[in-house]
């Protein structure tokens, strides 16, 4: 029998190249035997003077595999289970793998999309969410998040002049149901970190959400979710909110019909949200 033979490999469940020895992440290659992946970082700029352990291109998970795991060879995923729970240890790995799961199933559909800007908006989330991950500062977590609130992106800053040292996006598995939910809700995280990252640091790289309403940041996120949903087949996407029943996405409209909705939709469920009074326009930004 000739060809490559594959198997589960024992480190994070990866797939192993018996031949080469190395495990297949996605993104990148990694070598077991010498605790490296075989490329570097696809952000080579990426390294924050403040944690030395991003300055290694080629480290698995800042050289923490016991807290962090990396299950596409680019972002980091925090697992904050004690090594002996078992139980927590295993949610943590499922809700990883759908995570994982869910974001291959959305790249794909991306990939088929023809140019424009529902294409751009995912390029855009999927390149900070990819790229601004291993050794870059993009940690995803699972926990517990308030009432209503499935996803939360939030930044560690540091210094006089609040230089962005961190993604954080906090994911919460009891409101979130299979991987395309997974993606739909990074995805909506990842349009919030390009957001920060484009529209928030000012040329002296201080950090100003100035040309961002809160209305506005979390219309562009509900936005994307909406177009996620399309793109994966989930519908209806609504929202049980403070101002009723609101649906930003559904197939069975007409395609004359669907922006004018969706935009009812999102537009009563973000002005739900306390402090997120209605600004124009809804979408700021190049895309």
């Amino acid at each position: 029998m000739t060809g490559f033979l594959t198997c589960a490999s024992l480190f994070t469940g990866k797939e192993r190249d018996w031949e080469s020895n190395l495990d297949n992440f996605g993104a990148r290659y990694f070598s077991s035997q010498m605790g490296r992946f075989q490329r570097p970082d696809p952000l080579l700029n990426s390294g924050r003077p403040s944690n030395p352990q991003t300055w290694n291109r080629y480290s698995y998970a800042l050289n923490n595999p016991l807290s962090i795991i990396d299950p596409t060879g680019l972002y980091d995923v925090v697992n904050n289970c004690a090594t002996d729970d078992k139980k927590c240890n295993k949610q943590f790995e499922q809700h990883a793998k759908d995570l994982r799961n869910g974001l291959s199933n959305l790249q794909k559909e991306v990939d088929k999309m023809k140019d424009g800007a529902a294409k751009d908006r995912f390029e855009a989330s999927l390149k900070v969410l990819g790229t601004q991950g291993d050794n870059n500062g993009v940690n995803v977590n699972f926990g517990a998040l308030p009432p209503g609130v499935a996803g939360q992106t939030t930044l560690d800053m540091s210094g006089n002049s609040l230089q962005i040292n961190s993604i954080n996006i906090t994911l919460d598995p009891s409101k979130i149901s299979g991987s395309n939910d997974y993606a739909i809700d990074f995805a909506h995280e990842g349009t919030h970190a390009e957001d920060f990252l484009t529209m928030g640091l000012i040329a002296s790289g201080t950090f100003s959400l100035s040309d961002l309403s809160p209305f506005s940041t979390e219309y562009r996120g509900d936005q994307t979710s909406a177009w996620a949903a399309q793109a994966l087949g989930v519908s209806p996407l609504q929202y049980n909110d403070s101002n009723g029943m609101n649906v930003i996405w559904n197939s069975s409209w007409g395609a004359v019909d669907r922006q004018v909705l969706m935009d009812r939709g999102i537009t009563n469920h973000v002005t739900s949200i306390p402090g997120h009074p209605e600004t124009t326009p809804h979408k700021p930004g190049p895309f």
